[in-house]
């Protein structure tokens, strides 16, 4: 028998890419988790050079950029993208780990 475990491996030594900084601000705002919010709200917030996400009743988690418009965290090997739409503003995130995807859509 044969069988597949992922296991996800944290963001603890990754080295953030800081060029994305000049782009934070099209990311703060707040995110709706489930076609009707039912699974919550995120909303992410600017501090000088730093981005953080709070997901409801955390505490607000720095998120870390990557690549353009992707993020990590040092918590967990969790990676999310925010995704734009063809004007190249902000609509959405999507969180992808070990064995899923997760989307959030921006709120007006």
């Amino acid at each position: 028998m044969v069988s597949f475990h992922e296991t996800g491996i944290p963001n603890r030594t990754r080295q953030p890419i800081t060029s994305v900084i000049a782009h934070f601000d099209d990311y703060v705002g707040h995110y709706r988790l489930g076609e009707k919010a039912d699974k919550g709200e995120i909303s992410v917030i600017r501090k000088g050079d730093q981005l953080f996400e709070t997901w409801p009743d955390e505490k607000p988690v720095e998120i870390l950029p990557g690549k353009y418009d992707t993020f990590f965290t040092r918590e967990d090997g969790w990676v999310e993208r925010f995704i734009r739409d063809n004007s190249g503003k902000v609509t959405g995130i999507l969180y992808t780990y070990a064995d899923g995807e997760l989307e959030a859509k921006r709120l007006p």
